[in-house]
């Protein structure tokens, strides 16, 4: 009689039969060729939690689950990964996989594999052998793995946002995009990749009777007031740095919330993703002059590459630019957008023509759109190319995300929105990505390591509400039918890291880890991770 190994039966923790009108990635990884159009962990920048060499490390690797039908448990291999999720198959029946979240929380693992062997395996010796065989030499995902990827994700947090809820910033004012104004952090989401701001009233007409700045954020709920962006946005800044760098803001009220001096924030303030680049090879706004033409993706029409003009220099390397209108002309100041002169949505001429972009002209221009004339009827200049960043040079040597590869990505429209999207195009550092099953005229070029661009499962990672495609709006609640999420407490030997420690923890975060350490090194990981290799041999009966 020959023993038939448990089937994928994990219906204890994941609902089976996903309806159709429900959206979940599992089901596109089936129909997909296991994933073969996900983007790899390592295309993506050092902002996405867990160190980009985790993926390859954890294939192979074995993972104990209980099975239903019986008290006993089985052991499943990893047989692929595809953003944060994991195909995997019973060990004995490769033929039979599914693909679950990494966040699952049923780990069993096998740390104890020589104390609990008679449990899982069968009776019949040959049988036994050969399971044990495909074991020899293999390591495991232990049951302290969930608990130890709650710990990562809470310093992951810490490393990707360093500012906390209360903290006032100087951000950009929605209602005059040529201004900034004080707001306060209200909310930190999705581990730490998306920050809320709430506007404080720029009059005493404007809070509300009794109450402070800061009490009136936690009762006023007016979408008006809030402002979503992701961590190293160059929307916003520590509080003086529109008088540092000759910006316009709002001139507040004077009152018991508004900071005396500007180091409550400067300290604990993420900087543009650049800020790792020597200030020698940053763009110096020295060589840029009011009036100089550029390409530039629009900052109100994401989806367009457009003509655009340099209105005002500004100190610290920072320029304001805005899209040419009829003629040229340049828009009013509500319209002008301040950026940092290392922005990767600033682009010499000749941009579009170089990746074979469409490049959308000032509105009314007729015939063919062509620089040399353009800039004799504006009697303008162009931005010299020295004046731009490198950013292929910067990023040589990194994988780069595809045409086709599926993400998970932010709404810079609607920010505090999270969508699956497809790469339509790549131009350079640039990708225009396309939400699932919305129109093409709501794509929106991004920087390809933008700090708001996700493997898939991420929200499934973090546990933030990932937004259905179009056509699954109307659909009831997807959650139902998803991994049953658990609190999961962390162990005290677990929690209680050194300093040391935590700089181990950090490094799997960086992608220039030194190889040598494993992304899946965590505090008393020895403890954590067993390797069947011949030390133990006797400990079997082959």
């Amino acid at each position: 009689m020959t023993y038939c190994p448990p089937s994928c039966n994990f219906s204890h923790f994941t609902k089976p039969n996903i309806p159709q009108d429900i959206f979940a990635w599992k089901r596109y990884l089936d129909k997909k060729l296991h994933g073969s159009s996900c983007a790899p962990l390592s295309a993506f920048g050092n902002h996405i939690p867990l160190g980009i060499k985790w993926a390859e490390r954890i294939k192979g690797m074995f993972i104990e689950f209980s099975v239903r039908s019986n008290a006993k448990a089985w052991y499943y291999e990893v047989r692929d990964c595809k953003g944060y999720f994991l195909l995997i198959s019973p060990l004995g029946n490769p033929n039979e996989t599914i693909w679950i979240s990494v966040m699952c929380p049923h780990y069993g693992g096998f740390s104890q594999i020589v104390k609990r062997m008679e449990t899982p395996f069968p009776s019949f010796e040959d049988d036994r052998v050969k399971l044990m065989m495909k074991m020899h030499g293999k390591r495991e995902i232990s049951e302290m793995f969930v608990p130890d990827l709650h710990l990562r994700l809470r310093h992951h947090e810490q490393k990707i946002c360093k500012l906390t809820v209360g903290n006032t910033v100087e951000v950009l004012d929605k209602s005059f995009f040529g201004k900034v104004a004080q707001a306060f952090v209200k909310t930190i989401a999705a581990n730490g990749h998306l920050i809320e701001f709430y506007y404080r009233p720029i009059d005493k007409r404007g809070v509300m009777k009794g109450k402070s700045c800061l009490e009136q954020m936690e009762f006023d709920d007016s979408v008006d007031n809030s402002f979503w962006v992701t961590p190293f946005s160059t929307l916003c800044h520590p509080v003086g740095w529109a008088r540092e760098v000759g910006h316009k803001n709002d001139a507040p009220y004077d009152c018991q919330c508004m900071p005396r001096h500007t180091e409550e924030a400067t300290e604990s303030f993420n900087r543009f993703q650049l800020e790792t680049v020597e200030e020698k090879e940053k763009p110096s706004s020295a060589k840029f002059k009011k009036g100089m033409k550029l390409e530039m993706v629009d900052p109100i029409n994401l989806n367009a590459i457009t003509v655009g003009t340099i209105v005002k220099v500004l100190r610290n390397n920072f320029v304001m630019i805005a899209v040419d209108q009829k003629g040229g002309q340049v828009p009013d100041p509500v319209e002008h957008f301040c950026v940092p002169t290392t922005s990767p949505y600033l682009l010499p001429l000749g941009f579009c023509d170089k990746y074979k972009q469409q490049l959308k002209s000032p509105p009314h221009h007729r015939g063919k759109f062509l620089w040399p004339d353009y800039l004799m009827d504006c009697e303008a200049v162009q931005v010299p190319d020295e004046c731009f960043f490198d950013f292929e040079k910067h990023n040589a040597g990194r994988e780069r995300l595809t045409v086709g590869n599926k993400v998970e990505t932010v709404d810079i429209l609607n920010p505090s929105t999270i969508l699956p999207a497809t790469v339509m195009s790549v131009a350079g550092h640039l990708v225009r990505v396309n939400f699932d099953s919305w129109p093409a005229q709501q794509d929106q070029w991004k920087y390809m390591y933008s700090d708001d661009i996700f493997p898939i499962g991420f929200c499934e990672l973090v546990k933030y509400d990932l937004m259905p495609p179009k056509k699954y709006l109307n659909a009831q609640s997807a959650k139902q039918f998803g991994v049953v999420f658990e609190q999961v407490e962390i162990p005290d030997v677990v929690a209680d890291t050194t300093t040391d420690k935590l700089a181990l923890l950090d490094s799997s975060l960086n992608e220039n880890a030194d190889d040598s350490g494993s992304d899946l090194n965590i505090p008393g990981v020895e403890e954590l991770l067993v390797c069947v290799n011949d030390e133990n041999k006797e400990n079997y009966s082959f």
